[in-house]
């Protein structure tokens, strides 16, 4: 029924409590300490034989979130009142937080690799700028150069996101370069667009970051090498 029937001292703790009892005073209801719907999904689930823990997210006294990894199943009561739940509560709250700042670390590594990448093109495109006999190479040269350091600056900075039409065709196969640096090389990366695809309308930074995204977790799921293929 979502009320709390007794606690230990080390779960009042958690709460941000002396004791139980002073856990029981301010509230026996669930419901002002989390959220009903995840409490209702961990009963169905303690109510079957699947015995998975459940992540859930709480509010302590102070109402500070904290994440408890919920260990529970059905059992009769010792006090003769019919059927409870007995669960045991992790808290995961700090090693959530670590993950948290891990992800981020990683982004900002992947972030790096593909800048300096980016920068080492562009400080090549300059000397084949500097070095080139006529002007049509230094015009190409030069457009070159606007493109790497338009995307040195989505990378390095988040851009505002702002709807555009453009072709999505033209923008991947131009990611496509930047996505290889992000993969080992017993990866392989396949890009394949579709010359009918008509102009999008959409936000071209978040759509880069996101081929970023994906390719990292493609990453990560083939340790052993494999194929990432990407269809416009």
């Amino acid at each position: 029924e979502g009320r709390l029937l007794n606690l230990n001292q080390a779960m009042a703790v958690v709460l941000g409590y002396d004791s139980p009892a002073a856990v029981l005073a301010a509230s026996s209801s669930l419901a002002v300490m989390t959220d009903s719907a995840a409490w209702d999904e961990a009963v169905t689930r303690w109510r079957g034989p699947g015995s998975e823990p459940l992540d859930t997210r709480w509010l302590d006294r102070d109402r500070q979130p904290i994440t408890l990894r919920l260990y529970g199943r059905q059992i009769e009561s010792p006090h003769g009142e019919g059927q409870c739940f007995e669960v045991v509560a992790e808290n995961v709250t700090a090693q959530r937080a670590l993950e948290t700042q891990l992800r981020r670390a990683r982004r900002w590594e992947d972030v790096a690799r593909v800048t300096s990448g980016i920068a080492a093109d562009l400080t090549h495109v300059v000397t084949a700028v500097s070095e080139s006999p006529d002007l049509e190479s230094m015009q190409r040269a030069a457009s070159k150069a606007v493109a790497l350091s338009r995307q040195l600056v989505a990378f390095g900075r988040r851009e505002a996101r702002v709807l555009a039409m453009f072709d999505l065709n033209a923008v991947v196969s131009r990611m496509e370069d930047v996505l290889r640096r992000l993969i080992d090389e017993h990866i392989e990366l396949s890009v394949k667009t579709d010359p009918a695809l008509p102009p999008v309308l959409a936000a071209q930074p978040p759509l880069e970051e996101a081929l970023v995204n994906l390719t990292v977790a493609g990453v990560d799921v083939l340790p052993a090498g494999g194929c990432i293929q990407i269809d416009v």
